[in-house]
């Protein structure tokens, strides 16, 4: 119930403030339009035609400045997650993580509330879980990204580096540094991207992952440890 209504709570906010800039601009009726549409959307959710559900996150998607902005979307696609089995339940939730950025921190928190998780941001959840670990925590982290690296899935790697940036501490930093100078791009600029986000007081080298590596090398890596 305290989700419900939290998500209610969201809804009503997200209509009175990115609702209201977009509301200026809609057509005489174009409102009524817009609920249907989304009652539309829910009766799909309610039929758990698998099939059809997809045709309408694709629907979705390409309206998300009104589902994410000005509906209670959100909160349905949450709530049939919840009751749907596993395959529905990740396709529902994929759909939400594709959308988070567009999702305000009070509906992130009311959907973490309601599965009792973090489900918009697994990795981000697993590298909080690490950090409470403490050495343990960041040599299970170090593991783990080296098992992607090997493999070759860089875009793996890029992700787990990305949520140490969004959910870590700089005792991650070590970890990170092992990645300024590989050859994958998005890796490398992840790893530039944890140095952003907690190594400031450093002092690194931020202007790009080589010249951060270098500062790392010659300097940075001792500053840490003395830490």
């Amino acid at each position: 119930m305290l989700a419900r209504g939290l998500f209610y709570v969201t809804c009503h906010l997200s209509l009175v403030t990115a609702g209201c800039a977009l509301e200026a601009g809609l057509k005489p009726g174009m409102d009524k339009e817009r609920e249907a549409m989304i009652a539309q959307w829910k009766q799909t959710l309610a039929s758990g035609d698998q099939a059809a559900i997809e045709k309408t996150l694709a629907l979705a998607k390409s309206k998300s400045a009104v589902a994410f902005g000005m509906s209670d979307w959100p909160q349905a696609v949450a709530e049939a997650a919840l009751r749907g089995p596993p395959p529905l339940q990740e396709l529902l939730l994929g759909h939400l993580r594709e959308h988070r950025k567009l999702l305000n921190q009070a509906t992130c928190d009311a959907i973490k509330e309601l599965f009792k998780r973090d489900v918009l941001d697994p990795l981000g959840e697993q590298v909080r879980g690490w950090a409470q670990e403490g050495p343990r925590g960041i040599e299970l982290a170090g593991a783990t990204v080296k098992k992607a690296a090997e493999a070759g899935h860089w875009d793996a790697v890029a992700e787990h580096l990305e949520a140490v940036a969004r959910c870590g501490t700089e005792k991650f930093l070590g970890l990170a540094a092992a990645y300024l100078g590989v050859e994958s791009n998005p890796a490398s600029q992840a790893a530039l991207g944890v140095f952003k986000a907690h190594a400031k007081e450093l002092g690194p080298d931020l202007r790009s992952p080589k010249l951060c590596h270098i500062w790392w090398l010659q300097s940075g890596k001792a500053l840490w440890e003395g830490k």
